[in-house]
């Protein structure tokens, strides 16, 4: 059942385009969102992208065009990766070997896509984008509606994390009082990374909005990504989002039109009285802000046993005491510590898996390459690649920061990012 559902939201994302076409090779957008589920080959899952991927090759193959890898910055990704994989081959007895030949395969695909775009499809990218989490969105509150209606079909929630499910139950003990919450987590193996394609929706939403052309449609995806993010009931997502949110506003105010800049400050002080008229009628919002910030703390603090700080602190000192340089493998982690947790933290899970120096240089690569995108924006803020720019910066660094609560070093968004915006330096504008 979870097929149908994924084809569903593969059927409005192309409704979602109206009109508008885009080249072959960015489909592959309306694939990276079906994360959990593929074609098991020898242990491994193969994932539609990758198959996808495997059809841009034949593409560049019949073309005869050159895969796009011979920046400093690819060369450097293709030696960290390569030294990744090669680290995780003898430093645990070859049990992190399926991990590592997946980031191998991750990090293809991520090269395989941007050596198929062209100079008019890369344009393409934001359309995709939102497109998507259009027809995504979508289809995660329809299966919220019915489930709240008690409307319950296979594929629906799942009550543990193998187990298909679009939503998945969480029981938990807060203050001696049991409580059952889903959670959204769509496609992907966990709630918390749910957020990220619609991080880059947001942002593509806010350019619209302020410099680009404003439609129905854009707001609808702004609202729909919010409430996504929302029923994922994933803290590090709410925070990314609101972050996004503000980094976009303020960056795309920059360019917009006066007339833009006068609409967001009559809105704001919109905002501004309404909220002081609400404390004037003297309505009693606690009970409702409580009922808001519950779904937030009804789960482990920071410094809990099972909290962030406790498990990464557990983590790092497994990692340092048993084999700092070369690390404990990918996805080892869990097999050392007393909780039996990974490291919920990528970049942490970095260090633990391949050692001081890949794991380090892993990071700087990704910490530099956003940095470097930063320092780039202004040679991008012409009207023909500022949406796009601004999309894959502002984006990118959403998926960053968002990967702080959870280990993912495959995670497609991440490379599909960084390798976008390596591509991205090397066009010469007009």
């Amino acid at each position: 059942m979870i097929w149908l559902w994924i084809c569903l939201a593969l059927a409005l994302s192309k409704l979602a385009l109206g009109r508008k076409k885009i080249s072959v090779e960015n489909y592959i957008w309306f694939l990276l969102p079906i994360d959990n589920y593929g074609i098991e080959i020898a242990g491994a899952n193969i994932k539609p992208y990758m198959i996808f991927s495997v059809l841009l090759f034949l593409g560049i193959l019949k073309n005869r065009t050159k895969l796009r890898c011979g920046s400093s910055w690819h060369v450097t990704s293709i030696l960290l990766v390569l030294l990744a994989v090669t680290v995780n081959f003898v430093n645990n007895s070859g049990a992190a070997v399926m991990p590592a030949l997946m980031l191998g395969v991750v990090y293809i695909c991520a090269v395989i896509y941007v050596s198929s775009l062209t100079a008019n499809s890369i344009l393409e990218i934001p359309v995709a984008i939102q497109s998507s989490a259009l027809g995504y969105g979508l289809v995660f509150i329809m299966v919220y509606i019915l489930h709240g209606v008690g409307v319950d079909l296979p594929g629906m929630v799942a009550h543990n994390r193998f187990m298909d499910g679009i939503f998945m139950s969480f029981d938990n003990m807060h203050e001696g009082q049991y409580l059952q919450t889903i959670r959204l987590r769509g496609f992907s193996i966990d709630p918390n990374i749910l957020s990220v394609p619609f991080l880059y929706c947001i942002v593509i939403c806010m350019y619209n909005l302020l410099i680009g052309n404003k439609s129905k449609k854009t707001i609808l995806a702004l609202c729909i990504s919010f409430l996504c993010i929302w029923l994922s009931n994933s803290r590090m997502g709410m925070i990314c989002g609101l972050l996004i949110l503000v980094i976009s506003l303020l960056l795309c105010l920059k360019w917009a039109t006066v007339e833009k800049k006068k609409t967001v400050l009559l809105w704001m002080i919109i905002i501004l009285f309404a909220g002081i008229a609400v404390l004037m009628i003297n309505v009693d919002i606690s009970k409702y802000f409580e009922s808001f910030i519950s779904v937030y703390t009804n789960r482990s603090g920071l410094n809990d046993e099972y909290g962030r700080f406790s498990i990464w602190t557990n983590a790092a000192s497994i990692w340092w005491e048993k084999n700092p340089v070369l690390g404990l493998g990918l996805n080892q982690v869990h097999h050392f510590t007393a909780t039996g947790k990974a490291c919920h933290n990528t970049w942490l899970e970095w260090l633990c898996s391949s050692g001081l120096i890949v794991g380090s240089g892993m990071i700087m690569m990704f910490l530099m390459g956003a940095w470097h995108a930063v320092l780039k924006l202004k040679r991008f803020s012409t009207p023909q690649y500022m949406q796009l720019y601004l999309c894959m910066c502002i984006g990118f660094f959403g998926t960053l920061f968002s990967l702080i609560s959870v280990d993912y070093v495959t995670f497609s968004y991440l490379w599909f990012g960084v390798m976008v915006l390596f591509d991205l330096w090397s066009v010469k504008l007009d």
